[in-house]
């Protein structure tokens, strides 16, 4: 019985903890009025930080961890972890962007060609959280997105801290991560039209 009790402790002062925090660093929203299709960049930074440590740290651990348990395992598995940012996290940050932005005409795409600006997902932080049946701890995720016409002006800069991803068969890490980019998307396409950006 306390162990269920400490459990449903636990898991609700995750839930709380983690809120998303929206905040402009630099421009206006007015700037974005007219806009409609969006051309859709994903950059990481070269000092990514991957919970207590840099992405590289992070990399060279869990790998070392999996093919001491059997050869060959940590190196499919830095192969995943790689791909997880076009399997995952990009699909769904567009997906749920375009979802919630369809209803005034907005379109956002990392194939569009004929854009009237760029929006750069600038990712800085990820929580990789986990799964272990019993216990679990939602991924989340911090970037900074900026908004910029065809010169390269930036017309609208907006940092993005904890967008935390909760979704069922989150084993995978990388669907995890992809779901804190999907709550990511979603937050920040409602935020732009509570601000009349479009």
């Amino acid at each position: 019985m306390k162990k269920a009790i400490l459990f449903a402790i636990i898991i609700a002062f995750t839930t709380s903890s983690f809120a998303q925090k929206l905040t402009k660093l630099n421009g206006d929203y007015k700037n974005l009025n007219g806009i409609k299709n969006i051309k859709l960049e994903f950059i990481y930074d070269d000092n990514l930080k991957v919970g207590k440590t840099t992405e590289a740290e992070y990399i060279k651990e869990k790998k070392a961890k999996y093919n001491e348990k059997n050869p060959g395992d940590g190196d499919k598995w830095e192969t995943n972890w790689k791909a997880d940012r076009d399997v995952h996290y990009k699909p769904k940050f567009e997906a749920l962007f375009n979802k919630v932005l369809a209803k005034v005409g907005v379109s956002a795409s990392d194939a569009m060609e004929n854009y009237d600006c760029t929006l750069v997902i600038h990712t800085y932080f990820i929580e990789p959280g986990f799964n272990i049946g019993i216990m679990k701890k939602p991924a989340l995720v911090n970037w900074y997105a900026t908004f910029s016409d065809k010169e390269g002006n930036v017309l609208l800069k907006i940092d993005s801290q904890k967008a935390t991803g909760v979704g069922g068969g989150d084993y995978d890490s990388g669907v995890r991560v992809g779901e804190s980019y999907a709550k990511g998307a979603k937050t920040l396409a409602k935020y732009l039209l509570k601000k009349k950006a479009f």
